[in-house]
């Protein structure tokens, strides 16, 4: 008759302005995450790329190191046979 529908019952209405104080409130709340996000990530990077740095120059002067010291000349020892008395 009415296709299954019953005429009497109509679409409950929705408060739109509650749902847009709500979403203004969660944007406020992401947005003051988002700048605590964005301070910590900061202090992080200089911290961390400048150990990383320092890592890498004191491996390369380890190697700069390695390469310029000279390795100890062997002491060349010349035995002399005793001569052969005759």
């Amino acid at each position: 008759m009415n296709g299954g529908r019953d005429s009497s019952r109509r679409p409950e209405r929705t408060d739109f302005r509650s749902q847009s104080s709500g979403i203004d409130q969660s944007k406020a709340q992401l947005d003051a995450i988002n700048v605590k996000l964005d301070k910590i990530l900061s202090i992080l990077n200089p911290v961390t790329l400048t150990a990383v740095v320092k890592e890498v120059k004191a491996v390369k002067e380890e190697k700069v190191v390695e390469a310029v010291k000279p390795e100890k000349a062997k002491k060349v020892v010349k035995k002399v046979a005793p001569e052969k008395k005759k």
